[in-house]
């Protein structure tokens, strides 16, 4: 709501990107523990203003031209997946927020924020030393992860498991983990966001029945939890 309150700025309505500009820095600076940047690009995703560039720098295109499209067609904000910002080259998560002039995309003002606080919620639930929580963009790559979280970031998980994610939105069984551990995998794909939250422990210590079910129990809260996270920071 914030950024669609920036985005209803007359001076944006009139033109005024300069002073646009100035406004954008207030909001991050009121928002800085959420956004590391804000950009505003227009409906076909080349942007305008970049607050990493100094006001009038000639800026690239999106780095998310399927985000924006998506945005085009459903005037809704979108949670694009994990990706490198066509000007800062750093992996990060972006809210595209479009703005309407006469029920027509006219703007999309773009909140950049790094995955680190989504590794932080996950190794606050304190799982069991050999559980393995991972959260998943809708491309199936690995945006946090509490074992590993460096090694795996930015790769995407396998077939099999993108398999059984595309087909069922939440489901348990017998897997085997990014490095190679047999494991029961239990996940759940938040219908809010596309992003999946998965939950593994060792298949020799799992009671398939009652671990399954606590997988499948816990890959739900942990769901939750994502989704209030994101929805926290769109807020």
């Amino acid at each position: 709501q914030s950024l669609k309150v920036l985005g209803a700025s007359t001076r944006l309505n009139n033109g005024q990107l300069a002073d646009f500009y100035s406004e954008m820095k207030g909001a991050l600076a009121g928002d800085s523990r959420a956004w590391q940047n804000l950009t505003l690009t227009d409906a076909a995703g080349q942007q305008l203003l970049n607050l990493r560039r100094p006001f009038g720098a000639q800026l690239p295109r999106t780095g998310n031209p399927e985000a924006i499209e998506r945005v085009r067609q459903t005037k809704e904000p979108v949670i694009a997946n994990l990706s490198s910002g066509p000007v800062s080259s750093v992996a990060a998560v972006v809210v595209h927020v479009p703005i309407l002039r006469g029920g027509k995309v006219a703007y999309i003002i773009n909140a950049i924020f790094y995955p680190a606080p989504l590794t932080d919620l996950l190794l606050q639930q304190k799982l069991p030393a050999d559980w393995i929580a991972t959260i998943l963009d809708r491309n199936h790559i690995v945006v946090a992860r509490t074992r590993d979280g460096e090694k795996f970031f930015g790769k995407p998980v396998s077939q099999a498991f993108t398999a059984r994610i595309k087909q069922m939105q939440e489901a348990a069984e017998r897997s085997r983990s990014l490095d190679d551990v047999p494991v029961i995998a239990a996940h759940h794909r938040s219908d809010f966001s596309g992003w999946t939250v998965a939950l593994a422990i060792p298949a020799a210590h799992a009671d398939a029945s009652l671990n399954q079910s606590l997988l499948l129990t816990g890959a739900g809260a942990l769901a939750l939890l994502l989704a209030a996270l994101l929805l926290a920071i769109t807020l």
